[in-house]
């Protein structure tokens, strides 16, 4: 199937979610619906591989068998996940050593939900987190008490995702746009917001043009990071720019997120595109607090528990010198009253702790949330001398026009 043609498979897949018609509400629907075409788009990717995985796998367990346990292998996965393959030749990243798919699971109504769980039990631990952040047991449950479990893993099973039918860029197609309507959907409910693809478009461009030049000549290696991404909208959005605009470019996307649905969303969506080599991670939020022209700022980091992470980050989103930053303070290495007393009562006669329940941090109980504040002025101001106003002008004049126009597009 070519990319113009992911509509038409969209539509089958969306048709599905009308047996969840009574357990579930619409914007609930995609609590099943995109963790079931991640299971059937993975069932049809590893069948090129499924009998070599299989009989690897009882290898590895018959040799575990005969050894002491102190020299038993304890984790397949790194064996396993090499030997699975595409239809190409090429490194999954990822398995599953379970001997069911779509089609024996649907040749068993009686025992579905042990066999479906058992099948997801089957996959490398990679793929399983996913699952567990899917809360996908828990959707399983609900069909199988209300008889919808097997209607809906028979509908999956007759859905055509082969490789050679739906290549990579059209499965990829497919799960960004139902993961629009859901999103859209979800919009009905109060606070739930999802930014329309349209602006993620509109951003994108805005955010490429001036890279334009280097982005799409020759054969670059393009690295995108976003550190709350979602459910990786605006990533998608980005890939799919550059490969618009540029086929040979090698793109590698990173993300993170604190919200675990999200979370899984984001990497499944990665690795359906084949992206391996990508990662989304699911991170505590750690909350930078700086200071620009005296504008006081929050940036919102889901990453970086050590402070060396957190110092690398802001290098990358926000080009300074990392090094300089060693010789400031950071409450997470210091008892925070002794840090307080020393580095903000000097400074902030009428400054005090709120040692609310509420406000202690969640993860070590801790006064306060996890942080630092940067004041960027003082440790990374290097003074340029500004640019005449009639340039300033002049620019900003151009980029209204280029926002207009693309604002016409959107709305036409």
């Amino acid at each position: 199937m070519s990319a113009p043609n992911f509509q038409s498979l969209s539509n089958f897949i969306w048709a599905v979610a009308d047996l969840l018609r009574g357990p579930y509400r619409p914007p609930q629907y995609e609590r099943v619906m995109l963790p079931m075409t991640v299971l059937r788009r993975f069932d049809c990717v590893l069948a090129h591989s499924k009998d070599q995985i299989l009989a690897k796998h009882r290898a590895l367990e018959q040799k575990n068998a005969t050894l002491p346990p102190e020299k038993r292998l304890a984790d397949f996965d790194p064996t396993l996940n090499k030997l699975a393959k595409d239809i190409d030749g090429r490194e999954l990243g990822f398995h599953n050593h379970s001997p069911l798919n779509f089609q024996k699971l649907k040749g068993d109504p009686d025992n579905i939900r042990h066999h479906l769980q058992d099948y997801i039990n089957g996959f490398s631990k990679n793929i399983q987190e996913i699952f567990d952040k899917f809360e996908f047991t828990a959707e399983i449950d609900k069909l199988a008490d209300s008889n919808r479990l097997y209607l809906v893993v028979a509908k999956f099973a007759e859905i055509p995702l082969h490789p050679d039918e739906v290549d990579n860029i059209t499965m990829g197609l497919v799960f960004e746009d139902l993961i629009r309507r859901f999103n859209e959907s979800a919009n009905e409910t109060a606070g739930d917001h999802f930014t329309p693809r349209e602006v993620i478009r509109l951003m994108v461009n805005l955010l490429m043009e001036p890279d334009g030049d280097l982005l799409t000549n020759g054969s670059p290696i393009v690295t995108i990071c976003d550190p709350a991404c979602g459910t990786g909208g605006m990533l998608s959005v980005s890939q799919n720019w550059i490969r618009e605009h540029n086929a040979n470019a090698i793109v590698k996307v990173f993300g993170q997120d604190y919200n675990p649905r999200s979370y899984a969303v984001a990497a499944s969506d990665l690795l359906i595109k084949g992206h391996k080599d990508s990662r989304i991670t699911i991170e505590r939020p750690l909350r930078l607090r700086f200071q620009i022209t005296g504008d006081a700022k929050e940036m919102f980091l889901n990453s970086c528990p050590e402070l060396f992470d957190a110092v690398e980050a802001i290098k990358e989103t926000m080009g300074v010198d990392p090094h300089m930053v060693w010789n400031t303070a950071w409450p997470e290495i210091q008892r925070i009253v002794s840090f307080f007393l020393r580095e903000v009562r000097p400074f902030v006669a009428n400054a005090w702790i709120n040692d609310d329940l509420k406000l202690r941090d969640e993860k070590d109980g801790g006064i306060g949330k996890v942080g630092y504040e940067i004041n960027f002025n003082r440790e990374f101001f290097r003074y340029e001398e500004p640019r005449s106003l009639k340039e300033i002008d002049k620019e900003l004049a151009a980029v209204e026009r280029r926002i207009l126009d693309m604002l016409k597009e959107v709305t036409e």
